[in-house]
């Protein structure tokens, strides 16, 4: 069962889509070993991702929805989308042509 401080974190997170070990500590007014092991705790239930330093919340489909696009996605006229003008196979070279024995 989360604590109340790990219900203020989890929040703080997903809030504000990162929060650094130190900001939970000022936070909370817990110690940073507190905030780590916290993290480490509400990593695994799935309600954050820990990164170094801190923690950041879970990718959800508003986040890719608001993503903004790169070159090769931009449509209309683009030549990154043109078929014709996209890089050969990477692994093509690993394919044998095999001849008659």
């Amino acid at each position: 069962m989360p604590t109340l401080r790990q219900h203020v974190i989890a929040q703080f997170v997903r809030d504000h889509r990162w929060a650094t070990v130190q900001e939970l500590t000022t936070l909370t007014g817990s110690s940073e070993a507190t905030i780590r092991r916290d993290l480490h705790t509400l990593a695994k239930r799935g309600e954050l991702v820990r990164v170094h330093g801190g923690a950041t919340r879970r990718a959800s489909l508003a986040d890719v929805v608001t993503m903004p696009l790169s070159p090769a996605q931009m449509p209309c006229g683009n030549a990154h989308n043109d078929p014709s003008h996209q890089p050969a196979d990477p692994l093509a070279h690993l394919t044998e042509v095999r001849g008659p024995r």
